[in-house]
């Protein structure tokens, strides 16, 4: 059951921000369970790729993000994301 595995967090429907500090990049994000705000350190080593358009990330507290389906983004926050991958 893959949603037994994103309990922490569920998709990400939209992202705000994503601004890069250093190796730190700080989220301001949209989920299905409201918004929040993370930190991500090391993106290469904290981002995965589950799929061709399906990402999962994993903050510094461990909590583990997904966005389910990047061509569902808006183009703002599809920019956000990949100037920080």
């Amino acid at each position: 059951d893959v949603g037994a595995y994103f309990a922490t967090d569920g998709p990400i429907e939209w992202l705000t921000a994503g601004i890069t500090n250093f190796r730190s990049n700080y989220w301001d994000v949209e989920t299905d369970r409201g918004q929040r705000e993370f930190v991500v350190q090391n993106v290469a080593e904290n981002a995965q790729w589950l799929g061709d358009h399906r990402l999962l990330i994993v903050d510094v507290d461990g909590n583990r993000f997904e966005i389910a389906d990047l061509t569902a983004l808006d183009k703002r926050s599809l920019a956000a994301v990949e100037q920080v991958l």
